[in-house]
């Protein structure tokens, strides 16, 4: 009896070994700190709303982080933070400095683990963009990770048999050689491979790399577009999920709509029309989503309003939790991956 009790124990305990990290993170993105007393007068057009996001929102952001920190656990992880955390073009390098200085520091106030970054396309705009984010984000970033220094925002973060790359958004225009090169150094598939970038892949163009991602069954994290949805892209057996979310604020929460406003292929084309009449010839780019992303759509997710996710993860599957800033409705959850 006893020998029998002894093997059951060890078989347990092989069990709880062999399975894979059980945990929870939080991500959110295109957060665009930036008082309006450092934003360069002769900046480019903002974007609008940018500007009742920067002092006035603050009540909401801090409201929406203490919900966040409150409800974090033993299992969460860490903060990804997907870029655009500052509005950037500021006056100079001083109060650019001044930005990621104070959007640091208001992360830091309410998030005890590590936040970990990538640069969007706003982080290093404007004189003296570059250098502020060389000299106050990413020694800052290094220490969250253990380095003693970082030239750029590409690196991985391994989270038991899962991997997370990092990429630089300076790499839009380059290709991604560091994701292809890490792609091409792994010496076992991960349990799940998260890719973390401002800008989608799935968003009317970057159709070679997501041909390639879907032989990893990778799950894709970014922002850039101010619109939160989830879709997913199936090809040649292989599969790939995409998460964008928005967590920009107006100065009143309480008109935010937190909810599921759309889904299925119908949803997602017109929200990819909608986005296609902002570009040079529109008809082209429909076009080319109907020839080479359309038959490929198996399911698409948007949510209404700006908010955060908390992503949870396990052998079981990937599932997300969408949360209005608002805080008003419940979670909104999707199934990422599903084993």
């Amino acid at each position: 009896m006893m020998k029998r009790m002894l093997t059951l124990l060890a078989l347990a305990a092989f069990f709880v070994l062999a399975a894979g990290e059980d945990y929870d993170f939080y991500f959110v993105s295109d957060l665009h700190f930036g008082p309006e007393a450092t934003i360069a007068p002769n900046a480019k057009i903002r974007a609008k709303g940018n500007v009742q996001r920067s002092d006035r929102a603050m009540p909401a952001y801090e409201n929406m982080f203490r919900h966040m920190a409150e409800h974090a656990d033993a299992k969460t992880r860490f903060l990804i933070q997907c870029g655009d955390m500052v509005e950037g073009d500021a006056k100079g390098e001083a109060e650019h400095r001044e930005q990621l200085n104070f959007a640091l520091g208001l992360l830091k106030k309410y998030f005890k683990f590590p936040v970990y970054h990538v640069l969007g396309n706003h982080d290093a705009r404007g004189e003296g963009g570059s250098e502020a984010f060389r000299a106050i984000l990413l020694p800052d970033l290094a220490k969250s990770l253990g380095r003693d220094s970082l030239g750029n925002t590409n690196y991985t973060v391994a989270v038991g048999d899962d991997l997370f790359v990092f990429s630089d958004f300076s790499e839009v225009v380059k290709d991604w050689p560091f994701l292809r090169e890490t792609l091409k150094s792994l010496k076992k598939r991960p349990r799940y491979l998260f890719i973390v970038t401002h800008v989608p892949f799935v968003h009317l163009a970057r159709r070679p790399i997501v041909d390639e991602l879907v032989g990893y069954n990778a799950i894709v994290l970014s922002g850039h577009v101010h619109f939160g949805y989830c879709v997913a892209y199936r090809k040649d057996g292989g599969s790939l999920a995409q998460v964008t979310v928005s967590s920009c604020l107006p100065h009143d929460v309480s008109k935010l709509r937190g909810s599921i406003s759309g889904t299925g292929p119908d949803a997602c084309r017109a929200y990819m029309e909608k986005v296609a009449k902002s570009r040079y010839k529109p008809e082209s780019l429909m076009k080319k989503y109907d020839a080479e992303w359309a038959p490929y759509l198996s399911g698409y997710t948007a949510f209404k309003g700006s908010g955060f996710l908390k992503i949870h993860v396990s052998d079981g599957g990937v599932r997300l939790e969408y949360q209005s800033a608002n805080l008003q409705n419940p979670p909104a959850s999707v199934d990422l991956v599903k084993k």
